[in-house]
């Protein structure tokens, strides 16, 4: 099946990753074998739902929230439905929908575009703008409520980043520690050879 959009977070001095595999109706949790190149699958988080981009963050509470976007039929857009899903264990307990599901139906907030980071006790989650098609910006939003009942974030402005190049569509933003990795696709121009 398709693998895409590679999550992998440290944990308990282990490394593991998430991945993309919505074709497969289950979003698996790997465990690394030999970092970073041998992984082995290690637990279902997810059954019967096609699931994108899945992005995994530990609260200061110490519950897990798994964000996404999800579908359960093929005539649903992949970029609409933002949907959470938590647990208490990552390791040892089944991941719950969150009772707000979906939080969005709108494919201009929905679709996660990276880590989850905390700047100055302030959480901000990237996601996709993908109108009028999928990776055509990025935005983050402020959470100020996440829990287990509860969710609450403050769409933010427009961030332009890169002026100058010709970027054509843009999908995820990470930072950990002093790194922050994006991906673009920008217009290069064909090279004659004389």
């Amino acid at each position: 099946v398709h693998l895409s959009y590679p999550f992998v977070f440290p944990y308990l001095g282990e490394y593991y990753m998430l991945a993309e595999s919505s074709e497969s109706r289950e979003l698996m949790l790997y465990k690394t074998e030999s970092f970073p190149l041998q992984w082995k699958k290690y637990k279902t988080l997810i059954s019967d739902m096609m699931i994108y981009d899945p992005t995994i963050y530990q609260h200061s509470d110490g519950i897990w929230y798994l964000f996404c976007t999800a579908k359960q039929k093929n005539v649903y857009s992949s970029n609409a439905y933002l949907n959470i899903y938590y647990s208490a264990d990552l390791l040892n307990e089944e991941f719950a929908p969150h009772p707000m599901n979906p939080i969005y139906s709108d494919v201009r907030c929905s679709r996660p575009a990276g880590s989850i980071t905390q700047i100055n006790g302030k959480i901000f989650r990237p996601y996709q703008i993908c109108a009028p098609s999928y990776g055509s910006g990025m935005n983050y939003a402020e959470v100020k409520n996440l829990s287990t009942t509860e969710y609450e974030e403050d769409l933010l402005a427009s961030f332009e980043y890169f002026q100058g190049l010709d970027l054509q569509k843009s999908h995820t933003l990470n930072t950990c520690a002093q790194f922050t990795v994006t991906d673009e696709q920008c217009k290069v121009s064909k090279l004659s050879l004389v």
